[in-house]
């Protein structure tokens, strides 16, 4: 599934220079109720998720590189919020923050919703991604929508030690326990209501 990025992975690695993709936040719904002060009822349901470490292996010429890292997060999240809010936003932004772990700084690549593989940018804008699925559900009377978001993330990491320093570096991963914080908020007409934040547990693991 990453074939082809070998000679890209080395470039980015050294220099990240990558493209990005950008859509609005949907069509104007038909009544205006968009409180930009409010934090409304968002809730995050996610389980530990999980980032497969392995070398990275170039799938086109079938050659292992033993100083870089691969690391697949593979993301499963589901944001839960009420039926009626959703219908009146525009959409719904969902961000997430690396920061302190070990994908933290590091080079990723992910596929957008037309397909095409993009670096270094993670799209926050849900009607700009192929939702797993979205449900309705009832809770304590109310109506409320489930957006499922499942997508993976690739992330390299290059070691100058070589392999010496690449198992070293796996072996630690394989005993590290890091958090990722995640917020979401709703848009309307260039405004965003209050984030809601919230933190997901992520283990690494060998394939």
């Amino acid at each position: 599934m990453i074939r082809y990025i070998l000679t890209g992975v080395v470039l980015c690695l050294i220099a990240a220079g990558c493209h990005k993709t950008t859509g609005g936040d949907g069509d104007m719904p038909a009544t205006q109720s968009f409180e930009p002060t409010k934090q409304y009822d968002v809730r995050f349901r996610a389980d530990a998720q999980k980032v497969v470490v392995d070398r990275y292996k170039d799938y086109q010429t079938n050659q292992v590189l033993d100083s870089v890292l691969l690391m697949t997060y593979y993301e499963r999240i589901t944001l839960i919020v009420r039926s009626d809010d959703y219908a009146q936003a525009w959409g719904i932004r969902f961000n997430e923050s690396f920061k302190g772990t070990a994908l933290d700084g590091v080079l990723m690549s992910t596929y957008n919703k037309e397909g095409m593989q993009v670096y270094d940018y993670l799209e926050s804008n849900l009607n700009n991604l192929t939702l797993q699925s979205k449900t309705d559900t009832v809770i304590n009377g109310s109506n409320y929508t489930n957006l499922k978001i499942n997508r993976v993330l690739y992330f390299y990491q290059y070691y100058l030690g070589g392999k010496t320093a690449a198992d070293q570096a796996l072996n630690a991963l394989l005993k590290r326990r890091d958090v990722i914080t995640h917020s979401a908020y709703f848009t309307y007409n260039d405004q965003n209501s209050v984030p809601v934040t919230g933190t997901t547990d992520i283990v690494y693991t060998k394939p």
